[in-house]
């Protein structure tokens, strides 16, 4: 998005997302030295945060170009081309850097049936994502959101031309409903009591979440055909989206053997909490000085940032600059230098990766398919 089209809010919620992925991320640097339960109550669900915000942006490019444009094929193919080209250049990049490096190093890769799913962001489906580039998880669900729904939207308005906002309405209600009725399905089915099995058959397969990226697109029905209740009750709604987004990290506290609550209601919470932020971030269109500057950049470089943060700084890049340290410092502060070299690691090469290969081909995008 180019600085004169940027949203501020949603500029500030974007980086508030990346920065809590990769706050959350830096656990497993010193677990063992701090208290989890402290520093996992300001680890949000910066990935819902996300996928909300998501559909609410994409939602509204899907919904605005359907109601000014007859929707043609011509016109569906555009939509997957713009989309495709800002996500799938920079993904498979990094995929192959990392495959690449596996494969000079010797490191086992998965077996080539799973790893070729990861060409078409079918590997955690409906099934648990393997332990090779684990943080793309989310980045699937993404990926069947752009693909399934303009399918459905499209399909539909074959048969209906006249009722565009009521098939809008029955699909966003339709998967939201559905999606959790799946899930509660499988919560009986696996019974799931504990948080691992929560995250890995629940939280992180696209089955799952495609209702928190379908709580978005509601937000942007409502800010395209609703915009009166939208403005009017946006400060209420705003201060009822943060108690939302903060009574999981809450109730864990008070309650963590709670797996009722985390089960079916605390991805809920985060998601209509964040819908609920929306309407006051989304009238924020600009700002000025230092703090405006951080988190314009934060949101510009947050798809690199969360590329590289994992596997490749804290997986592979970390251990290896940390052997070449020498061990002089008493153990707290040798995993405090590690903490901040991820910081900073991460945030250098993100910005690497989007000011030498991302934005270039953006800018290839709006030259080729504006």
């Amino acid at each position: 998005m180019s600085a004169s089209r940027r949203v501020y809010g949603l500029d500030i919620l974007r980086s508030v997302a990346i920065l809590t992925v990769v706050y959350g991320h830096g656990v497993f640097i010193f677990e063992t030295h701090i208290n989890k339960v402290l520093y996992n109550f300001f680890a949000l669900d910066g990935v819902t945060l996300f996928f909300v915000l998501s559909g609410f942006l994409i939602g509204g490019i899907l919904l605005k170009t359907i109601e000014e444009k007859s929707f043609t094929v011509k016109e569906l193919f555009h939509f997957w081309i713009r989309r495709w080209w800002r996500t799938l250049p920079n993904y498979f990049f990094v995929l192959t850097i990392l495959i690449t490096y596996f494969f000079l190093q010797n490191i086992p890769l998965p077996p080539l049936s799973v790893l070729s799913k990861y060409f078409f962001f079918s590997q955690n489906f409906h099934s648990v994502h393997p332990t090779f580039f684990p943080e793309v998880w989310s980045l699937a669900v993404e990926e069947w959101f752009y693909l399934v729904v303009p399918l459905l939207f499209y399909f539909s308005l074959r048969f209906f031309k006249h009722e565009r906002k009521v098939i809008f309405l029955f699909w966003i209600l339709g998967i939201i409903v559905l999606v959790n009725l799946y899930k509660i399905y499988r919560i009986q089915v696996y019974n799931i009591n504990d948080f691992l099995s929560w995250g890995n058959i629940i939280a992180k397969q696209v089955l799952t979440r495609l209702d928190s990226i379908m709580i978005g697109v509601l937000g942007a029905y409502m800010f395209m055909y609703h915009q009166k209740p939208w403005n009017t009750y946006k400060t209420q709604l705003f201060y009822a989206g943060i108690v939302l987004i903060l009574y999981p990290q809450i109730h864990q506290i008070v309650f963590p053997n709670d797996s009722i609550f985390r089960n079916y209601f605390s991805l809920l919470s985060i998601s209509f909490g964040t819908l609920f932020l929306l309407p006051q971030l989304s009238s924020i269109h600009t700002s000025k000085g230092k703090i405006y500057q951080f988190f314009t950049h934060i949101s510009a470089i947050s798809y690199s940032l969360y590329l590289v943060h994992f596997t490749i700084v804290q997986w592979i890049l970390l251990p290896l600059v940390m052997k070449q340290l020498p061990f002089i410092f008493s153990q707290n502060v040798h995993i405090l230098v590690q903490y901040s070299l991820y910081w900073i690691f991460s945030l250098v090469l993100s910005y690497i990766l989007y000011r030498f290969f991302e934005k270039p081909v953006l800018n290839i995008r709006e030259k080729v398919f504006s």
